[in-house]
C-alpha cells in the first residue's frame, strides 16, 4: 500500500505529544495568569507579543497583527477593549 505523503507515523504523533501537552500547559497557565490579573482573554496574545517584542522592536499594531496572525482590524478591535491599567501592566515597555 502507497502511502500518502499526509500520513503521519505513530512515532511522530509520539514525538509531538509531549510537547502539545507543554503548551496546553502554558496555555492553561496563561489563561489562569489572565483572569487574575482582570484582562479580558482575547488581550493575552497581543500582550504577550508586545511584552516579549526583542528590544528596539517597534510593536506597534501592525507588528502585533503580523504575529498574532490576525488582521489589523482585528487587532485594534480586541485591543480598543482595553483599559489604561492594562496598558501600564506591560513589563519592559
Amino acid at each position: 500500500m502507497k502511502r500518502s505523503p499526509r500520513t503521519i507515523e505513530r512515532r511522530q504523533i509520539q514525538l509531538l505529544a509531549p510537547f502539545n501537552q507543554k503548551i496546553g500547559r502554558f496555555l492553561q497557565f496563561s489563561q489562569q495568569f489572565v483572569v487574575k490579573a482582570g484582562l479580558q482573554s482575547q488581550q493575552r496574545q497581543p500582550l504577550l507579543q508586545i511584552s516579549g517584542a526583542p528590544d528596539g522592536t517597534l510593536a506597534a499594531i501592525s507588528y502585533i497583527a503580523d504575529v498574532v496572525r490576525l488582521r489589523h482590524n482585528s487587532v485594534v478591535e480586541r485591543q480598543g477593549k482595553s483599559t489604561p491599567q492594562t496598558a501600564l501592566a506591560i513589563p519592559g515597555r
